[in-house]
Parts: C-alpha cells; structure tokens; sequence
C-alpha cells in the first residue's frame, strides 16, 4: 500500500467517520471506493453509502478502461453472476483492488489502516521489507511510514443498518442483533450492547390551524420552525445489559419516521438471530417496567396544564436517573 493509498483513507476516516464501523480495517480505497475486512463501500460526495456489498459475495474486478486516458469504470462481479458499476478508477487503482482481493482470497492478511475510533498507541511494530517481518521497537508512540499496528481481530458485530438520531441520542442497530446507543447527538459513545428487543410509542396530536395561525402573528412567524404537531415519542430498547428509555418531544415528521426505521431494522435483526445461542433476559426492576408508563402520565399532565414544563422536566429526569 503506497502513500498515496494511506492518505487517501486517512482523509476519509476525517471527512466522513461515521461511514466506518469501529477499528475497521480498510485494505485499499480509490477517490469514493474503499476495500475493507468485511465490505466492498462506495460513498457518495455527502458521505452517503451508495453501495455496500459484503466482501464474500465479491467474486472479482473488471475495468472498462477508456482508450489512453488510463480511467476505466469499475465493474464489481458478484457471486450470483451480477455486476455493479462503482464508478471511475485510474488504472493503478484497479490493480491495487485486483491485487488485495487476490491476497483475501488466498487466505493472507493484506496491510491495513484502522478506522480512527481505535486511538491506542502502538508498543511494537512491524516493518515490511521483502515479504519478512521484523519487529520494531517505537519510543514515542508514534506511527512510522511503511509500518503497521499488531492487534488481534476486533469484534465483529454485522453491517449497520440504522443509524438515526432520536432526541439527544444517536442509534445505530447491527445486523447480527447488536446495537449502541450514544448521548449527546452520538458525540459519547456507548457500549455495544446485544439487542434483546425493540418497542416505541408516539403521543401526536396535529396542531388547529388557527392554533398555528395566532401564533405565528405572535412570535413574528418564528413558530413555523418548530413543528407541525406536538406530543412525545419513547423508544424503548431492552439490552442483555440494561433497558434504555428514551424520549423526545416535539417531534418532527422525519423524527418519527428515523424511530419507525429504527424498530424496524430492530425487530428485523432480532427474528434473524433467533436461531443463535439464547441469552437470558436482565433483570428489569419494577421501576425500569414502569418507567415508560410514569412519563406517559407526567406527559398528560404537562399537556393538561396540571405541571408546568420545567416541573415536567425535573420530575422526567428523576425518573431517568
């Protein structure tokens, strides 16, 4: 893997860190196209994922290549005897891909560069010279060129296949029947936890359009950032760890419609590992059973006029505490 390889994923990992799983191994990339341990990704130029095909499904390369100008399109060949176009690559990237994979297929372990989750500062290195390894003593703790970090295999935990934000949480469910909540918009990672099940409950009422129309001639039309509807969602999530209760108000369309996706890839992952190993459910307290309830009521109250919203806040974070 030469510089230009290793510069090219490191400013990816900076640009976009959410498009890889943690610690994952990325092989080679072109300009949107990476080779990883589990995956075949193609981004899009937001960081979107266009194409994420597992590496066992991949069977090999082609390239259309256009006359002198040494670009092609990259044709990925699937097992089932499909084809996918992953867009442009030089030719030497082309033979970087063909080379990687063939190394895969034989069953080595190419060179690699981790996703940057995994921050530890390496006590031994390997040096690559003529196919032999020799390791290297390193005093600072600092990465060397043409050297890479000794680690065992990290987890696995499947392909991601939800990522979505729920009031001050972001979501992400795996698709062996994993998944990680993270606080504070998913800046505080959490602990990735095996999914045991998932459930939401949404309290929306549509807001009167003379309700809407008075306040916008109040607030100067500053009310029509807020939502169109008003109420709660609770996402609940029981874990082999622990149960997660999470709540938003206020919601917007696009916020029911991430926790809608997010039950659905939930319950989905669950019923395809049902076959694995059972795992005996936590031990819920009675206040864990009944929290989900105990917000609904403090809810009704707040919208009732009983409690004012900075008593329902206080009395909501007792509860979560």
């Amino acid at each position: 893997m030469d510089e230009k390889f290793k510069k090219n994923i490191n400013t990816a990992f900076f640009t976009y860190p959410k498009a890889f799983l943690p610690q994952e191994k990325i092989y080679t990339c072109a300009s949107s196209i990476f080779l990883t341990e589990f995956r075949l990704l193609q981004l899009s130029v937001m960081g979107k994922t266009k194409n994420d095909i597992p590496l066992e499904n991949v069977k090999g390369f082609s390239a259309d290549t256009k006359g002198w100008i040494k670009v092609g399109t990259l044709l990925v060949e699937i097992k089932d005897g499909t084809s996918i176009n992953f867009g442009n690559v030089y030719d030497k990237e082309f033979e970087e891909f063909q080379r990687v994979l063939a190394i895969i297929q034989s069953g080595q372990l190419p060179e690699y560069i981790e996703a940057p989750a995994a921050k530890e500062k390496p006590k031994e290195v390997t040096k690559q010279k003529d196919d032999v390894k020799s390791p290297v003593k390193q005093e600072t703790g600092e990465a060397v060129p043409n050297q890479r970090v000794v680690r065992a295999a990290p987890p696995y935990y499947g392909t991601l296949t939800a990522n979505e934000t729920f009031g001050n949480y972001r979501v992400r469910v795996f698709s062996d029947g994993y998944i990680q909540v993270s606080t504070g918009l998913g800046l505080i990672k959490g602990s990735i936890e095996k999914l045991l099940q998932i459930d939401c409950e949404a309290q929306i009422s549509k807001k009167t359009g003379l309700g809407r129309g008075l306040a916008t001639i109040v607030t100067a039309g500053a009310n029509q950032l807020s939502p169109n509807q008003r109420g709660n969602l609770i996402l609940t999530i029981t874990t082999d760890k622990k149960v997660h209760v999470l709540f938003q108000e206020m919601p917007f369309a696009h916020d029911i419609k991430g926790m809608n996706k997010l039950v659905a890839a939930g319950k989905s992952v669950i019923n395809q590992n049902k076959k694995s190993a059972p795992i005996d459910l936590p031990k819920i307290s009675s206040d864990n059973q009944n929290l989900a309830q105990q917000i609904r009521e403090l809810s009704e109250l707040k919208d009732s006029g009983v409690i004012t919203q900075q008593e329902f806040e206080a009395a909501k974070q007792k509860l979560l505490s």
